[in-house]
């Protein structure tokens, strides 16, 4: 890994959000939506793209015209696509599919996506899930050896998928450290918000159905998922 510098902010007038960890069950689809919510109620123009195409967490929630559901991390070429037709706003973010770390290194790799990325002036932020499984660790720390400090890094801790402080115990949480990597603590959805969520997918399911303004309707079982860590 390479030692901390600084980033020259001054250039930047993009960010490029995503996690780079293969593990499912770390709540990433949720994290993903909860900053588009930020986004959206500051007023911050993004775009996003849901490669998850099992899931789909992000494009049932989001209209298409904030939301764009495409396998990009299914061949290099569809990858190639999505890069070379970014849309201009203040934040991109991709809800990739568990399991893709290594094509998104290879891709990445291939397209020399950093360099492109730098020259207009588009900055990579990658999550980070403090989780002590195996391949959540492996696959994070290949991340960050590839990137090194052409990203910026935000920590994750959700307790409803971790609660070891194992993650802090590596060599990567220290490395983090070093370059002021900031931490969101996600917090612990109770029950009771769960039974409003869901009395609430009821009410927006028919309004939906019906034509009138709202958003897709998200299942009650989605919504356990991702309170409980079980979400992709």
């Amino acid at each position: 890994m390479t030692n901390p510098k600084p980033t020259d902010t001054r250039s930047i007038t993009t960010r490029f959000i995503t996690c780079g960890q293969s593990k499912g069950s770390l709540g990433n689809s949720t994290v993903a939506d909860t900053f588009l919510g930020w986004l959206q109620f500051a007023g911050v123009p993004f775009a996003a793209i849901d490669a998850d195409l099992q899931h789909k967490t992000l494009s049932r929630r989001y209209p298409p015209k904030d939301v764009k559901s495409a396998g990009v991390t299914e061949s290099q070429d569809t990858f190639g696509l999505m890069l070379s037709n970014l849309p201009n706003k203040a934040v991109l973010l991709m809800d990739r599919p568990a399991q893709s770390t290594d094509k998104l290194l290879a891709y990445a790799e291939h397209y020399q996506m950093v360099a492109a990325f730098e020259h207009t002036g588009i900055r990579l932020t990658l999550l980070v899930f403090c989780s002590d499984n195996v391949d959540a660790l492996d696959s994070a720390v290949a991340t960050v050896e590839y990137f090194g400090d052409r990203a910026d890094y935000v920590m994750i801790e959700n307790s409803a998928c971790f609660r070891s402080d194992e993650f802090k115990k590596t060599g990567l949480y220290d490395w983090l450290l070093e370059r002021s990597a900031p931490t969101i603590v996600m917090p612990h959805i109770s029950k009771v918000s769960l039974n409003a969520w869901e009395a609430a997918d009821t009410g927006w399911s028919g309004s939906t159905a019906r034509g009138e303004p709202g958003v897709a309707s998200d299942t009650s079982s989605d919504r356990r998922q991702g309170s409980s860590g079980e979400d992709h």
